[in-house]
């Protein structure tokens, strides 16, 4: 699919977790391609940061149906997209607030706000690591995910069961761990770098996509609409979360950690983080790359991190020499 044609109509967007740092690039790209953007926040620093990028800062929970089926009707949304879960599908050698009901429950919300309130398509963001472990193997969306006993997996995809089943067309992304030059996780990595605080990092394959490649992705996916959909959204190069962390202290000019035990994980690490990195999985994006006409720009977790180490040094207050 081309870009002639699927950019360039004007699109009223609502975005859930707007004011996260993805949500912010994610809110300027946007922007920037002519859509209108309501981003749902709850501070008024969150507010001045998405106005800051061109959104309309709205305030309304995600998970009532009735503040959002207010909200969607007054601004005319055409295209409810949720991001709420994103801020936490970071870098699984950080720590995450995952909140398996809220993955549920705001989902729901969202669903029957737009259905019940004129809205045209709903966008679903999940996760690339829903497919659950498959010892290494090639996956695509015609894979049956194996959740095992994991409670964040299949909280994920009871939401994507909910997207699959609601009144107006919808699509679902399934999103590798994202990180950037805005992710706050890859900013608290380097601070423990160069600390020399030890680390544990998983031998299981992961999926990974750099921020700007996620938001170009949700960006096509939202113009183009495409009813039924699932894409995986994810890098062309899978790697262990051991390698990334290779790849980023070696960007940095410093040593990789000391190793913590995987018996000694649970101190450091949540069950769903360590659940995350126990998985190896290989996850393909062709089915992106033919119909949303969406590719990479960053093809591996290396040549998103020299991006990001790039970006970073070129800041006013370098945050690398």
């Amino acid at each position: 699919m081309t870009d002639t044609l699927i950019e360039r109509t004007p699109l009223s967007l609502l975005l859930t977790a707007a004011d996260s740092p993805f949500g912010l690039l994610l809110t300027q790209r946007l922007v920037a391609a002519g859509h209108q953007v309501a981003g749902l926040t709850a501070t008024t620093d969150g507010a001045a940061h998405v106005r800051a990028q061109g959104g309309l800062p709205v305030y309304a929970d995600a998970i009532r149906q009735g503040e959002l089926k207010s909200l969607i009707a007054m601004r005319k949304v055409e295209v409810v997209i949720n991001l709420s879960a994103q801020a936490h599908n970071h870098i699984p050698l950080r720590n995450a607030a995952w909140d398996t009901d809220a993955l549920e429950d705001t989902a729901s919300a969202l669903i029957a706000a737009a259905s019940e309130s004129g809205a045209k398509f709903y966008l679903h963001t999940s996760f690339a690591f829903v497919y659950g472990d498959h010892h290494g193997a090639w996956v695509d969306e015609t894979t049956r995910p194996t959740p095992g006993d994991q409670p964040l997996l299949r909280a994920a995809l009871r939401a994507e069961m909910q997207a699959r089943a609601a009144s107006i067309p919808s699509c679902i992304l399934r999103l590798g761990f994202l990180y950037g030059t805005q992710s706050p996780e890859l900013h608290a990595l380097y601070d423990a770098l160069r600390l020399n605080r030890p680390m544990l990092a998983g031998a299981g394959i992961a999926n990974w996509v750099q921020m700007e490649d996620a938001a170009e992705a949700i960006r096509r996916a939202a113009e183009a609409r495409i009813a039924d959909g699932i894409y995986n959204i994810v890098d062309s190069a899978p790697a262990s979360s051991a390698a990334f962390l290779t790849t980023f202290a070696a960007g940095l000019g410093l040593r990789p950690p000391m190793s913590i035990p995987a018996f000694a994980g649970r101190a450091v690490l949540s069950q769903h983080q360590l659940d995350l990195m126990k998985q190896s999985v290989k996850v393909r994006n062709a089915r992106a790359i033919e119909e949303l006409g969406w590719t990479p720009r960053f093809a591996s977790h290396v040549a998103g991190l020299e991006d990001t180490f790039l970006s970073w040094r070129a800041m006013t207050v370098p945050m690398i020499s």
